[in-house]
């Protein structure tokens, strides 16, 4: 990162696996403390927002109202809980939700649950591993 700022970068975006093995980027930013350096980014908010937008545009391509319909999201990683998250703030709630992630996510995704819960999603859930 020192050295792409030294040669002009005005950001640095980390992929790969780079940011779920740095703690999406904040060991990185730990290690360069006080170093000139340019920001660093997972890419993650960007790719939340265009998957956001994906699922708005299909709903106004066919018409379609997110409240009366069964969301399903598989995968959900810090990209997928996020999309979802922005969805469920931005968009009517759908009726029914099914969360699918890897087998042995399954506390992970209770806790999910309860979160939304939390945040006043009063549809039905479904949880799937695998």
């Amino acid at each position: 990162a020192v050295l792409a700022g030294a040669l002009g970068a005005r950001g640095v975006s980390l992929a790969g696996m780079i940011p779920s093995l740095t703690g999406y980027g904040f060991a990185v930013e730990q290690r360069l403390a006080g170093r000139m350096a340019p920001p660093l980014t997972t890419g993650h908010a960007t790719t939340v927002v265009s998957v956001a937008k994906a699922v708005a545009g299909a709903l106004a391509a066919t018409g379609r109202d997110l409240a009366d319909e069964v969301l399903a999201v598989v995968g959900l990683g810090s990209i997928g809980r996020a999309t979802l998250e922005l969805l469920l703030d931005r968009f009517p709630h759908p009726r029914r939700l099914i969360l699918c992630d890897a087998p042995g996510s399954a506390r992970r995704l209770a806790g999910l649950v309860d979160d939304l819960r939390r945040a006043d999603y009063g549809g039905e859930v479904e949880v799937a591993e695998g």
